[in-house]
């Protein structure tokens, strides 16, 4: 199936791709990488944290390096894992 598509550089206006090249290519991409994050989290601590710094989630190895259950610590500010002086400053 060939799919043409009109793109913003005046070099080039028009590009034939063929789409099931481009989805297999990207479906190739999206596996290595959740492959890799899912060695990242095998071997290494891992927490995720929403914009404002509040925990959403933590790897196993994460809440057994610090004794915590996910529990815990899901919902609280990152600010509950260092010194009140820290914590205070912007």
């Amino acid at each position: 199936m060939n799919t043409s598509a009109t793109l913003d550089r005046p070099e080039s206006t028009v590009n034939e791709f063929d789409s099931e090249r481009d989805y297999n290519a990207l479906q190739s991409e999206l596996e290595i990488l959740k492959a890799e994050i899912a060695a990242i989290g095998k071997a290494q601590a891992v927490i995720e944290f929403e914009m404002d710094g509040t925990v959403l989630s933590a790897n196993d190895n994460f809440l057994n390096a610090l004794g915590y259950t996910l529990g815990e610590i899901q919902g609280q500010h990152h600010r509950m894992f260092v010194e009140d002086r820290f914590g205070a400053t912007p």
